[in-house]
């Protein structure tokens, strides 16, 4: 994963999963113990690894600016939609 890699949350499982989108229809799960504890459902979250010799650790942080953007793209969307079948 590289540095400026973003995923999707789609959904909590379980209290103690996550289930993240990470292309378009792929997912896997992670510990909700790896987000942030105020991440939520639809949170775009940016992908940090760090490499150190021969290990590596991944941190996920919330990305705010990129889920405002995607939003308004969705909600436009929308609208365009609902003005030809309106």
């Amino acid at each position: 994963m590289s540095n400026d890699r973003r995923v999707i949350i789609d959904r909590f499982e379980e209290e103690h999963w996550v289930v993240l989108e990470i292309a378009a229809g792929t997912t896997i799960t992670v510990p909700a113990a790896w987000v942030p504890d105020d991440a939520v459902e639809g949170d775009v979250l940016r992908v940090k690894r760090r490499q150190e010799g021969d290990s590596s650790s991944v941190r996920f942080i919330i990305d705010t600016e990129e889920k405002k953007r995607r939003t308004e793209r969705i909600r436009s969307k929308l609208d365009r939609l609902r003005e030809r079948n309106g």
